[in-house]
């Protein structure tokens, strides 16, 4: 059990409300899955861009999980989790919000990926759990945009299991031109025993950018008796600062080079690309196969990139600070000056 430290881990945003003349705007306040459904339903069909603010809780995932399909009009939608009552502040903590698929249904389906739009998508926040794929959909999470931005962070991703039905994954994020940006993340212990990644990132054209930092997917199942293959599925990425440990499994698949900067990647099953530096092979010394931190004496500790292209997420996963000794941490936690761990969850 790690006992959490304060202030330091425990950080409020308070909001201020502005009305920007220029902007057209939803926001939204939910504390039952029915209303985030609603509002996520509302948000697929208004004219105006929405944030979706989620007090923190268990929302149950509904008969074919929480989705947002925005088929017309060029708008963005952020979801975020760790509201108080009444949304007038948050704490940026993924545990404290979470989706439950009750190992039944898919959780999250954010799509906006119709020809031409331009919205972006936010989620950020959130512990996905307990998904399984459905009606060809993935298990945990979908999110789409066309020429849009996709940015997840912050998020954990636990317990997830795929089948692989109608081909479906455990989580895919795409864009056709826009840039994705994946920061800050737990990616552990979910299962695709009939697919051979866990997460699939695609970019549809050369236009996009895809960013990939500070996050951990570790301790993942998933086939290897396939020929493409690897615990993330990406082209034309650059992964900085990310703990890849999946049991000596491939860790990457890309059909282009990707630039991996400052990782710990345990088997590296594809070519670098030009200008690749700071990777390493070592034990990060999890604090179990179910609790992603690391000690203070980690290898991995102060060996990241405090610069990396894309940026680093605003807090680590326990909404704490993200640099503690003057360098980033490898993966989604950071080391807080103590030997003490986390907030009685397993991560």
């Amino acid at each position: 059990m790690r006992i959490p430290m304060l202030p330091a881990l425990f950080i409020s945003i308070v909001i201020a409300c502005v009305t920007t003349p220029s902007a057209v705007a939803a926001t939204f306040c939910v504390s039952n899955a029915t209303d985030l459904q609603a509002a996520l339903g509302t948000a697929s069909n208004n004219s105006e861009n929405n944030v979706v603010r989620v007090v923190a809780g268990t929302y149950n995932s509904p008969s074919v999980g929480f989705q947002y399909f925005r088929t017309v009009g060029n708008f963005d939608l952020d979801v975020e989790g760790g509201w108080n009552a009444g949304c007038t502040a948050q704490t940026p903590i993924a545990s404290l919000t979470t989706l439950d698929g009750q190992s039944i249904h898919g959780v999250l389906k954010l799509f906006g990926n119709n020809v031409g739009l331009t919205g972006n998508l936010t989620l950020r926040y959130f512990d996905i759990f307990h998904g399984a794929d459905q009606n060809g959909y993935d298990a945990a999470l979908l999110m789409a945009a066309y020429d849009g931005d996709v940015r997840i962070e912050s998020c954990r991703f636990r317990n997830n299991v795929s089948s692989g039905n109608n081909g479906a994954d455990l989580m895919s994020i795409a864009s056709h031109s826009g840039t994705i940006t994946f920061v800050g993340n737990v990616v552990a212990n979910n299962s695709a025993p009939s697919r051979p990644l866990v997460v699939s990132f695609s970019l549809g054209n050369g236009l996009g950018a895809m960013y990939i930092n500070n996050n951990t997917i570790a301790d993942n199942t998933f086939a290897t008796t396939v020929e493409a293959l690897g615990a993330v599925f990406a082209s034309r990425a650059t992964l900085s600062n990310n703990i890849l440990i999946n049991g000596g499994k491939p860790e990457i698949y890309s059909s282009d080079p990707p630039l991996l900067l400052d990782n710990d990647i345990d088997f590296l099953s594809t070519t670098p690309a030009a200008g690749s530096t700071g990777n390493v092979n070592v034990d990060p010394q999890f604090v179990s196969t179910t609790n992603h931190h690391i000690p203070l004496a980690s290898p991995v500790r102060d060996a990241g990139d405090n610069t990396p292209p894309g940026g680093l997420p605003s807090y680590d996963l326990d909404g704490g600070q993200r640099k503690v000794f003057g360098t980033v941490d490898m993966g989604a936690y950071e080391t807080q000056g103590d030997n003490i761990f986390s907030d009685g969850f397993e991560h």
